[in-house]
């Protein structure tokens, strides 16, 4: 992988999970920049008119045993 190895010369790649890889960004930040969380606390309102769901039966299943 001669590409990576230049982009991470030390051999290490960084941990990115829960990242997000994005193109090179329009708004003039430096490529591979971090970007904060742009979720920004809020809230929502709702309102139910009706809460009668009904009813749902339902019954147990013997799946039994698997040998090998």
């Amino acid at each position: 992988y001669p590409l990576l190895a230049i982009a991470y010369p030390s051999g290490v790649i960084p941990d990115m999970r829960g990242w997000t890889i994005k193109g090179k960004p329009i708004s003039g930040r430096a490529v591979l920049s971090q970007e904060m969380d742009g979720n920004k606390s809020h809230s929502h309102t709702a309102r139910a008119q009706v809460t009668d769901l009904g009813t749902k039966s339902t019954s147990s299943f013997d799946y039994g045993t698997k040998s090998t």
